[in-house]
């Protein structure tokens, strides 16, 4: 279900977010890489963390696009995470969704 604050985002901001996923998707692609990306923002619109699929890269089974934004966003408080919005390019994975949710998101999208 689409969170209600995403719903209530005009086009140009939610378009502007979207698009920093994209860059990172390329930045993947543009490493041999598997071209998905993601971008944490805050309610506000601030960029919190930005990140890519780094598998093929780093030789790693769990370095997916959202749980690298989610690694450079570092250590944060839950609370600081309710207040946030993902951005992915693609579907989050469970493992994904699993790691967004513990942090107690505002919305993965």
């Amino acid at each position: 279900m689409l969170d209600q604050r995403i719903a209530l985002m005009d086009r140009q901001t939610y378009e502007k977010m979207l698009e920093v996923a994209l860059d990172e998707a390329r930045l993947g692609r543009a490493e041999g890489g598997i071209p998905i990306g993601a971008a944490i923002f805050t309610r506000a619109g601030e960029l919190v963390s930005r990140g890519h699929n780094r598998r093929v890269q780093q030789g790693s089974a769990v370095l997916h696009g959202e749980m690298d934004a989610l690694e450079r966003a570092g250590r944060q408080p839950a609370s600081v995470y309710r207040e946030n919005i993902m951005y992915t390019t693609l579907s989050p994975c469970a493992m994904c969704t699993g790691g967004y949710n513990l942090r107690q998101r505002a919305a993965l999208t």
